[in-house]
């Protein structure tokens, strides 16, 4: 799943500015986290029969159980989710900067889930597109209006202080 949203206005915005901005990288980074921390926010009110994700199979149920874990859905290791925390540098955990004006963030790597059958983002994508055995259970998703709005905000806040910088020199 890839998100994208068209800035035509920040596009031009960056090409008054020499090489990358500030703000733009402290703006993407700021993007990252905050998109994790819906993604991670959502996935427990998920994992806990909150959203429309498949409940767990009766004898998934008794096998957690007997081994003493809880029963929430994709959080048998908490792999998954703790790849999606606001902090980097979580095992499974991505973020890059391809461009100006994107930023990618969600599974990635060659980190193996704990099963060790797989790497951590496979795992995620076998859920997250309903592979094999898996129902389909989309971990990555588009961000609610409240999480973008805050990312807009982050932006103003961002290249508003950049082109005060600019204009007065400091």
């Amino acid at each position: 799943m890839q998100v994208t949203l068209h800035l035509p206005g920040l596009q031009a915005f960056n090409a008054s500015l020499v090489g990358n901005s500030p703000a733009i990288i402290k703006t993407l980074k700021q993007w990252g986290a905050r998109y994790r921390g819906f993604a991670m926010k959502r996935f427990d009110i998920f994992g806990k029969g909150g959203g429309d994700w498949a409940v767990l199979k009766p004898e998934t149920l008794k096998r957690r159980r007997k081994g003493g874990k809880g029963a929430a859905i994709l959080r048998d290791t908490g792999t998954l989710f703790r790849a999606l925390n606001p902090v980097l540098g979580q095992p499974g955990q991505i973020e890059a900067y391809p461009n100006a004006f994107t930023v990618e963030t969600g599974f990635g790597g060659a980190q193996k889930h704990p099963s060790g059958k797989a790497t951590i983002a496979d795992i995620a994508s076998f859920h997250n597109f309903g592979m094999g055995h898996n129902p389909k259970r989309v971990i990555i998703v588009a961000p609610d209006m409240k999480t973008l709005d805050l990312m807009a905000k982050d932006a103003e806040r961002n290249l508003s202080a950049e082109a005060k910088r600019l204009t007065t020199g400091h």
